[in-house]
This record gives C-alpha cells, structure tokens and sequence, in this order.
C-alpha cells in the first residue's frame, strides 16, 4: 500500500511538471515573456527604414502604411510610430506639391495618403482644398476658328458664268471701225503717160538696116 502510494504521488507531480514546462514553451512561442518596448521599437526602426526607401505603400507588408498600422493595432498611441508617420505624411507633401502643374491625379493621391497618415497635416489639407477646387473649376472654353463665308458671286459675274461658247461669240465686242465719210472720194491721180521712144534717125551714123 505504501508503495502504491508513492507512485500515485510520483505520476501526479510528473503531470503537474509537464504541464508547466508545456505552459512555459506556449508562452513563450506567443511572446510572453518579450519586452512589449522593444517589439515596438523594432517596428518603428522598420517603419522609418521604409520611409528612407520611400516605400509607402509597396511592397505588401514592408511598407509605411501597413508596418505603422499594424503597430497602432497593438500598441495605440505609441509615440515612435505616430512620429514616423508624420514624417512620412510631411514628405507626402512635399511630393504631391511638386507634382500639381504634371500629374494632377498623383498628386491628389499622395496628399489622400498623407492625410491619412497624419490627419493633422496642414500642408496636405492645403494641397487637398486646392487640388479639390482646381477640380470643381470648369475647363476654359476652346476658341475655334470659324470659316469665312464665301463672297457672293457679283451678278455679271455670275452671269458670264453661264454663258454657253455661242453666246459668248456672239456678245463679244465688235472690232472698231472707223465711220464712213459722207464726203465723195478723191479721184485717184491718172497715170502719167510713157516716155516716147527716142528718135534714132537724126543721130549720126543713121539707122541700120
């Protein structure tokens, strides 16, 4: 009877002292026994390198947004991450603000995503009520050049036009000549008469024969 006795005591304080030891490792595989600072200092030092590589959004689960969000989760209010992420939203604005004149939609991208980091930002609430009216602004109407109308053809012109060749030849302006005298013409001068032939006989010598 003794002996069982012992056993029954031996295999209850084994149990007991295994159960410990499996407590033990449960807890800390689950972080128990971790100092909460310092996790949370690792995920602020993350962060920041994240914002020196100016990852804000990429790549999943290395970046500014997701690292500082996941920390606030667990530990709110902890000022190392709220101060990475008002830095990270001051750099946000100092990008959207660069990129107002070219690429409009960037720009209001990256003042969202400051703001959402640090909703107390006052340069990104700047940047996003300007970006906010210059969208509520209709766009500058467009002058368009309209076409002249054509000038109107002049009647004549209009009636040259249409005129078929025989028409035209025969409305063609007649030669000028000169009026008819009512005076009779001059007679024309006679003719004057030919030179008679010059007399041979008295010559000397006579004429032959």
């Amino acid at each position: 009877m003794p002996d069982q006795g012992l056993r029954r005591a031996v295999i209850i304080a084994s149990c007991f002292a295994l159960g410990v030891a499996l407590t033990v490792i449960a807890a800390h595989r689950l972080g128990a026994f971790e100092d909460p600072q310092r996790e949370m200092k690792n995920a602020a030092q993350r962060a920041a390198t994240a914002l020196a590589a100016s990852a804000w959004e990429e790549p999943a689960g290395n970046n500014v947004k997701e690292i500082t969000k996941a920390a606030l989760e667990r530990w709110p209010n902890a000022e190392p991450i709220l101060d990475v992420r008002r830095r990270a939203s001051r750099a946000l604005a100092t990008q959207a603000s660069a990129l107002t004149a070219s690429d409009v939609a960037r720009a209001e991208h990256l003042v969202a995503l400051a703001l959402e980091l640090d909703p107390n930002n006052a340069q990104a609430r700047l940047l996003d009520a300007d970006l906010s009216t210059a969208a509520a602004r209709p766009p500058p109407a467009t002058a368009t050049a309209e076409p002249l109308p054509e000038p109107e053809p002049k009647p004549e012109a209009a009636k040259q036009r249409r005129r078929t060749p025989g028409e035209a030849k025969a409305t063609s302006p007649a030669v000028a000549r000169p009026p008819a005298s009512s005076a009779p013409a001059s007679p024309a001068p006679a003719a004057s008469p030919a030179p008679a032939p010059a007399d041979t006989a008295g010559t000397p010598g006579g004429r032959w024969l």
